[in-house]
C-alpha cells in the first residue's frame, strides 16, 4: 500500500470589485505603466527622487517605487495600494472562479548501467519510480529517459516516454520491460535532454510557462570519456558538468539522487550546484544520497514534492494590474518580495516565493485568495 504525499494547496480565486473610487487620473494605469496622461510625454520631467515617475517624489509618495499617479490608499495606513498587502474591502460583492496550477515538467533520466542488475538495485528503482507515479502522477508532468539507451554501452540515452500529464499505469508501463545494460554514459544523459528538447511538450499549448526539472538517478560516476567510450575506467567528470551548466542554461533545474556506495559524492555535489539544485534535508550535500530502496523512494518523492508548482494560473486578466492582492490562509503576502509573490502580467500568472511557496508545497497546504481590486475610475476589476 504506497504512502500517501499531499502536494499544493486549495487554489481560490476571488475576484473582488472591491473599493471602487474615483481617481485623480484622466484614466486606468496600464500595469503601472504611464498611461495617456501627462505622465506619457516623454518631455515631460519627473521630479527630482522620482524613482517611479508618477509625478511623487520619493518623500511623498505613499508607493515610491510602483507608478501610482492617484496615490490611492483603501486602508489609509500611508501605504499606497500597489505597495500594500493588505487588499481593499470588498464592498462591490465578489466571484469565485476556477484557477489552475501549472504543473511542471519532470523528466526522470535512470541510469541503468550493469552496476543496476547488482543487489536488486534495478528492482529498488523502479519500485520508487512506482511510489513516486503513485503520489504524484497527477501532480506531476512526467516522461522518463534511460541511459545508456540500447546495446552499445555507451550509447546516447533512449527516451522511453515524453514528458507529459501521463497517469500512473501510463508511466509505470513505459519502464516494466527494461533492465541494466551498459556503462555510464552521463554526459549523453544531460546532453541529450538538452538537444533533443525533452524537457518541452510542443503539443502543450501552456509549456512555456511551465517549470523544467531533471531527475538524474544514478548508482556509479559519468565515464564513457570522449575517445576512451570502450573503457569504462576514464572518468567523464568534467565534459558531464560542462553539459549540466549548459542544460541548465537553458532554464532546467538538474535534481540528483546517488544510490549506493558506488557514487562519487563530491562529483554529485558539483553536478547538483551546476544544475541550480539543493537537498534543503542535507546540510553537508547538494545532491540526495539514498543507500536503500526506502532511502531512494523518500528521495524521489520529496524532489517532486520540491519541484511542485508554486504557479497559479489566473481564469481572466485584471483590470488593473497594480491592484492585485494574494492571502494565505486569510495571510496577507507582499508582492515582489522574495517571501511574497510576482506577477508576470505577460502569462498572467501569479508566483509564489520563498516562504510563501513552501507553505503551499507542504502538507496539507493552505487555502490561496487571489483579489483583483477595482480600477481607479470604477469597472469590473477581471478582463475575460
Amino acid at each position: 500500500m504506497p504512502r500517501t504525499y499531499a502536494l499544493g494547496a486549495v487554489w481560490v480565486l476571488i475576484l473582488a470589485i472591491g473599493g471602487c473610487s474615483e481617481s485623480s487620473t484622466s484614466g486606468p494605469l496600464d500595469g503601472g505603466q504611464r498611461d495617456a496622461s501627462p505622465w506619457a510625454n516623454d518631455t515631460w520631467a519627473a521630479p527630482p527622487n522620482d524613482d517611479d515617475r508618477d509625478g511623487f517624489a520619493n518623500d511623498l509618495d505613499n508607493c515610491p517605487e510602483v507608478f501610482n499617479a492617484d496615490q490611492l490608499d483603501f486602508d489609509k495606513d500611508g501605504v499606497g495600494d500597489p505597495c500594500d498587502p493588505d487588499p481593499p474591502p470588498e464592498t462591490c460583492g465578489d466571484a469565485v472562479v476556477a484557477s489552475a496550477r501549472m504543473e511542471p515538467n519532470v523528466l526522470v533520466v535512470l541510469d541503468r548501467s550493469l552496476s543496476m542488475d547488482r543487489d536488486g538495485k534495478w528492482e529498488d528503482a523502479t519500485a520508487a519510480l512506482d511510489s513516486l507515479s503513485e503520489n504524484l502522477a497527477d501532480q506531476l508532468r512526467l516522461g522518463l529517459a534511460l541511459f545508456s539507451g540500447g546495446k552499445d554501452r555507451c550509447g546516447a540515452p533512449a527516451l522511453v516516454l515524453a514528458v507529459d500529464a501521463h497517469s500512473t499505469a501510463e508511466f509505470q508501463s513505459s519502464y516494466a520491460n527494461e533492465g541494466p545494460t551498459g556503462y555510464t554514459p552521463m554526459r549523453r544523459a544531460l546532453e541529450y535532454p538538452r538537444t533533443q528538447g525533452w524537457l518541452k511538450n510542443t503539443s502543450d499549448p501552456e509549456d512555456a510557462k511551465r517549470s523544467k526539472n531533471l531527475l538524474l538517478v544514478t548508482d556509479g560516476q559519468p565515464n564513457c570519456a570522449v575517445g576512451h567510450e570502450s573503457d569504462y575506467n576514464y572518468s567523464d567528470l568534467e565534459a558531464t558538468l560542462e553539459q549540466a551548466t549548459l542544460l541548465h542554461d537553458t532554464g532546467v533545474a538538474i535534481h540528483v539522487v546517488g544510490f549506493g556506495d558506488g557514487v562519487d559524492g563530491n562529483a554529485l555535489n558539483d553536478l547538483a550546484e551546476k544544475g541550480g539544485t539543493d537537498n534543503p534535508n542535507d546540510a553537508n550535500n547538494r545532491y540526495y544520497q539514498a543507500d536503500n530502496a526506502q532511502e531512494l523512494e523518500s528521495a524521489l518523492v520529496a524532489i517532486g514534492v520540491q519541484v511542485g508548482s508554486c504557479t497559479l494560473e489566473l481564469e481572466g486578466k485584471p483590470a488593473d494590474p497594480t491592484r492585485i492582492y494574494v492571502l494565505l490562509d486569510s495571510l496577507p503576502l507582499t508582492r515582489d518580495n522574495a517571501d511574497g509573490f510576482v506577477y508576470d502580467g505577460a502569462t498572467n500568472t501569479i508566483e509564489l516565493r520563498g516562504t510563501a511557496c513552501d507553505a503551499v508545497k507542504t502538507p496539507p497546504g493552505v487555502a490561496v485568495k487571489v483579489i483583483f481590486g477595482c480600477p481607479p475610475d470604477g469597472g469590473p476589476p477581471v478582463i475575460k
